[in-house]
């Protein structure tokens, strides 16, 4: 029996961010996918159902905590975790208010991440 592949967009500014993040994700056995802006995020949201969405909290033009509440509208049963270069406790209770999972802090620790993201996926799963 194959394990249904989770979907995971991953919205970041920064090329490099987005590419690692879903090398390291992929190799864990995960379908991702990347946006590379707001816009492009919620183009991606209307069109296809994400289990996770990995979401950069400051970029250009239209910030994660501004995008959040619409991708949760197009992908209700997402969870979302929020990025963020650096720790505001104001921005991170505001996020999770709206919506995310947790607000983690970059750079990035992988094992972390992936730790967080299969720990998401087993609870959805005891929970269907």
């Amino acid at each position: 029996m194959t394990r249904a592949k989770h979907n995971i967009l991953i919205v970041d500014d920064e090329e490099a961010i987005r590419d690692s993040l879903g090398m390291v994700l992929e190799e864990e056995g995960f379908q991702t996918r990347t946006a590379k802006d707001g816009s492009e995020a919620l183009e991606k949201a209307r069109t296809h159902d994400y289990d996770l969405i990995i979401l950069d909290y400051f970029m250009p033009k239209r910030s994660g905590l501004d995008i959040l509440e619409q991708l949760k509208e197009y992908c209700p049963k997402a969870d979302v975790l929020i990025l963020s270069s650096y720790y505001d406790s104001e921005k991170a209770n505001q996020a999770i208010t709206k919506g995310a999972q947790q607000y983690l802090l970059k750079p990035i620790d992988f094992d972390e991440l992936i730790g967080i993201v299969k720990n998401i996926f087993a609870g959805k799963k005891n929970h269907s």
